[in-house]
């Protein structure tokens, strides 16, 4: 019985996919974005190309904003993830939310998050 379980556990990690998607987020250009002034052009040069395009409306008469959508996965367990979501209104860089998973490792930047 037990060398069933060990042969089972050994098939099923064999089955386990590991790798990345995305590149590590560089988060220290953000601190040069500033709001309602820089250009998308502008933000694509510092964070380089997003991994997708997307836009959210609050609702009522809230104008459409584009969504620049940044991510880093890294499949192993337990899954890492950086996530970046870049706000634009009127073509303008309007915000981000940053997210990272990524204790003790260091940004593309070399900055190390904690």
């Amino acid at each position: 019985m037990k060398a069933l379980v060990i042969l089972l556990l050994t098939m099923l990690a064999g089955c386990m996919s590991t790798g990345t998607t995305g590149s590590l987020i560089r988060v220290d250009p953000l601190s040069r974005m500033e709001v309602n002034v820089s250009s998308k052009s502008q933000v694509q040069s510092l964070l380089g190309e997003p991994n997708g395009i997307g836009g959210s409306r609050l609702g009522g008469e809230s104008p459409t904003q584009e969504i620049w959508f940044y991510h880093h996965l890294i499949f192993e367990l337990p899954v890492k993830q950086e996530m970046l979501l870049v706000f634009f209104e009127n073509g303008r860089y309007h915000g981000h939310f940053w997210f990272s998973s990524l204790v003790g490792m260091q940004d593309a930047g070399g900055l190390t998050l904690r």
